[in-house]
């Protein structure tokens, strides 16, 4: 497997390993069926939602060979959750609604694996860090999704870069 390949699998492993995030796939699925991000009792849940997860890399950069013949990679990756509970209370989508806090959560807990894990299973050297050396992960502030005026779901993204050397 490419480098590219066993960091997606890693990551997507990570992911999994936190508990109830639904469905993860390893790249964006857009206009999927339905099916592709609804959970429901067969999964564990009580009723059907949206609750799934999609990983994305974003332009990779390499460097310019250095004196010693090395050249860094920065491989930028996000993954996207979307959240869609029963908020009768909220449906204008306002912060106090539960599916906030649960996705809220459910973001921190995966950045919390991710943090736990900085080599993503040894496929890089490291997690690159803001510019500060702080916040490898940085976790958005959940948003919701409108459709025809009520809230469908809630989404939330979270972004880092692995960082490796090229011989």
């Amino acid at each position: 497997m490419s480098e590219f390949s066993t960091q997606q699998a890693a990551i997507k492993s990570i992911v999994e390993s936190v508990a109830a995030v639904g469905r993860v796939h390893d790249r964006p699925r857009y206009g999927d069926a339905y099916d592709m991000w609804v959970v429901g009792p067969d999964d564990g849940f009580d009723h059907p939602q949206i609750r799934a997860w999609e990983i994305a890399l974003e332009d990779t950069i390499r460097t310019a060979r250095v004196s010693n013949g090395f050249r860094h990679r920065y491989r930028p990756w996000s993954i996207t959750g979307y959240l869609g509970l029963v908020d009768a209370d909220h449906p204008d989508g306002t912060p106090q609604s539960p599916t906030f806090g649960v996705i809220s959560s459910l973001a921190e807990a995966i950045a919390d694996a991710i943090d736990a894990d900085p080599t993503l299973g040894g496929t890089c050297l490291h997690l690159h860090a803001d510019g500060d050396g702080s916040n490898a992960v940085a976790v958005g502030r959940p948003v919701p999704i409108f459709i025809g005026g009520d809230v469908l779901c809630w989404a939330v993204v979270l972004t880092f870069t692995a960082y490796t050397v090229i011989v």
